[in-house]
């Protein structure tokens, strides 16, 4: 089994791969980009993504430290840690279906790009990236594995960074009315960061 005798972490698998289905048949009908990142920079993403997915899920990385464990595996824990994922990966799912055709998986500018401050707009900036931070949160939970800390880290330091740019992006896209959603709105944790 890929993730050890751990059902609920295997779970958690489950889940990103209904969302990654998800994201590619809904990928298949966006609005054409008028301006894009290289696509180097996705090649980068893509190959960062599936590293932290292997060290996530493959017990070969149950290694030295990253598989000392950081709870008991208690089985209330982990479904605990089960639903935290599907609560971060159905927001960031919600956030997916709100952008509709101004979705990119690149920091892209769409022709007749529409600045977004419904639904979970409302309440993050960046619904997606806090989506997937508290999904990975929840695998590390389900994992219960020092490997886990290390994931959930990187996945909440990239969304960060990420967040930052495309705050950028949308400032020049949006001169006059992001600048008031940004004030109003918090980036990733609503009344908080």
């Amino acid at each position: 089994m890929i993730a050890g005798n751990n059902s609920w972490h295997w779970a958690t698998l489950g889940l990103w791969l209904l969302v990654i289905a998800y994201w590619v048949v809904a990928g298949r009908d966006i609005k054409p980009d008028v301006r894009t990142q290289s696509e180097g920079r996705r090649r980068v993403g893509v190959s960062i993504t599936l590293a932290l997915f292997l060290l996530l899920y493959l017990p070969a990385f149950r290694i030295g430290a990253l598989g000392w464990r950081i709870h008991s595996g208690n089985e209330a824990v982990q479904i605990i840690g089960l639903l935290v994922c599907l609560a971060g990966l159905s927001f960031a799912t919600w956030a997916r279906y709100t952008l509709g055709r101004n979705w990119s998986d690149l920091l892209t500018i769409k022709q007749d790009h529409v600045l977004l401050v419904t639904g979970p707009y409302a309440v993050v900036r960046h619904p997606i990236y806090s989506g997937f931070s508290l999904a990975a949160i929840g695998c590390m939970i389900t994992l219960g594995e020092v490997r886990g800390v290390f994931v959930a880290g990187a996945v909440i330091y990239f969304a960060w960074e990420r967040g930052i740019k495309e705050d950028e992006v949308m400032l020049q896209c949006f001169p006059g009315s992001y600048p008031s959603y940004a004030k109003r709105v918090r980036a990733m944790i609503p009344y908080l960061l």
